[in-house]
Formats: structure tokens, sequence, C-alpha cells
């Protein structure tokens, strides 16, 4: 699930009947700006801003990985994957196993 930080309503579509998670996205959205605020940003400074919930692959349904992309209007995006553990993963597109992602790298063994 692809979730966009910049849109008054970041709730993708086909979720938009769910409403525990479309309130949950709506004030994810809103703490993001706080924070963007106590930092001396807004939402209009970033050109980019969204999430990527993805099951992690061999877990069970409630184990997923977020990749987080921001990017501000002048420079290059930055990503950030943290998996249920909050442990740091390589960055690989979402919904993408990390061997999959490896396999397209070239790196397995």
């Amino acid at each position: 699930m692809q979730v966009n930080l910049l849109a008054a309503d970041p709730c993708p579509p086909q979720f938009a009947e769910i409403e525990p998670l479309r309130l949950s996205l709506k004030g994810l959205r809103e703490k993001f700006e706080a924070i963007l605020a106590a930092e001396g940003f807004s939402v209009s400074d970033l050109s980019l801003a969204t999430l990527c919930f993805a099951p992690d692959p061999g877990k069970d349904d409630y184990c997923s990985i977020c990749h987080a992309t921001l990017k501000s209007k002048d420079q290059e995006p930055v990503e950030y994957i943290v998996n249920y553990l909050e442990q740091t993963l390589d960055a690989q597109p979402c919904g993408q196993s990390d061997l999959a992602h490896k396999a397209a790298q070239g790196r397995l063994p």
C-alpha cells in the first residue's frame, strides 16, 4: 500500500471505506506536518513524501516493511526503509522482496 503524505486525504482510494485506516492515515499526515513545522518546514517545501507498506516475505500479515521517500523541491530524494523490528534495510522498490531486489542488482551469491 502506497500513501502520499502530501495529499489532503492520504488514504489510497481502494481503502477509503475502511474508516479506522482512513482516520489513522489522516492522523499520520497531521503528525508529519507537525514534525515538519517543528523543524522549520512545511509540506509546500516538498515535492514528494510517500510511505509504502509491504508485507515482509515469510512473516505474518502484521509484519511489514515501510519504505519512506522524501524529496524537497530542489534536492535529490532521501529514502529510508525499516522493517517491523525497526531494522534499517537496503533501498528496494515498494513491494519487492529483498531477495528479488538483490537478484535485480546481481548481488545474489
